[in-house]
């Protein structure tokens, strides 16, 4: 492997009149001259004596493309300093059967948000799976949401789904079901916003003609709309919570599980 030496010239340090070298006052190091600091971050600390253009053409490509990189003293240095983890996965027991009629009910036991967890650019995904079914003739409309409130109903609605239409001519059982939400931090403070958007899967489509078939194939993705911001108090706990409401209530959703990440 080829290197290059890079030297500091001893003219490129900032002095006083009597020869000592000034220190950065918050890095304690050196201090550079400006015409150095102007060059880049390369430039600084090579020996101008050193070709440095034949030098760098003799580099493999990928350390190249590294160092030029490391002269833009604007471009990206780092992520996030984040990472993606489970932070609530209740997968310990079945949630609560939900039959009530047209009542927006939490799908499983609530997580509370502590009060400034969110941050401009944060994004947290719920992914929830279970059964539902459904009567033959009257199985009503089901509707599932994402819910930012103190009990996990209500407040602020941050994603609803279309109102799905279950196949009326004959019962459904205990089908499987997954229902996945995204949302994303805004802005924060009293009056913050997050955007989120949805995703529903699940078998039991009124399948009457194509055009039954498409309204609910077209539910799938939620919003049925363009997804837009909704308001927020980022200050005060909260509990973000994805909800399930039937018409009927000889509709039943039981969740078996799921689990709430946060992606960044």
């Amino acid at each position: 492997m080829t290197g290059v030496l890079l030297t500091r010239p001893a003219d490129a340090l900032e002095r006083d009149c009597n020869g000592a070298v000034f220190l950065d006052r918050k890095t304690g190091r050196p201090k550079l001259q400006e015409e150095y600091l102007e060059r880049g971050c390369i430039h600084a600390w090579a020996n101008p004596d050193v070709d440095l253009a034949a030098q760098l053409e003799r580099l493999p490509s990928a350390i190249a493309e590294r160092l030029e990189l490391a002269q833009d003293r604007f471009g990206p240095r780092a992520s996030l300093q984040s990472w993606e983890e489970v932070i609530y996965n209740p997968v310990l027991a079945d949630g609560t059967a939900v039959t009530a009629s047209g009542t927006e009910t939490i799908m499983l036991p609530i997580f509370t948000l502590p009060a400034n967890y969110l941050y401009p650019g944060r994004a947290l995904k719920w992914t929830v799976f279970g059964r539902q079914s459904t009567a033959i003739t009257t199985p009503g409309t089901i509707t599932f949401k994402l819910s930012y409130s103190a009990s996990g109903v209500g407040a602020v609605t941050v994603v609803s789904s279309g109102a799905f239409a279950p196949d009326p001519t004959a019962a459904a059982t205990n089908l499987t079901f997954m229902a996945e939400f995204w949302t994303w931090c805004r802005s924060v403070g009293t009056a913050g916003t997050v955007l989120g958007v949805g995703r529903i899967e699940w078998s039991d489509y009124d399948d009457a003609s194509a055009a039954t078939i498409v309204g609910n194939l077209n539910m799938r993705m939620a919003p049925t709309s363009a997804p837009a911001t909704a308001a927020v108090d980022t200050t005060v706990a909260r509990a973000l919570s994805p909800t399930y409401t039937s018409s009927v209530a000889t509709a039943s959703m039981t969740a078996h599980g799921g689990f709430l990440e946060a992606m960044t």
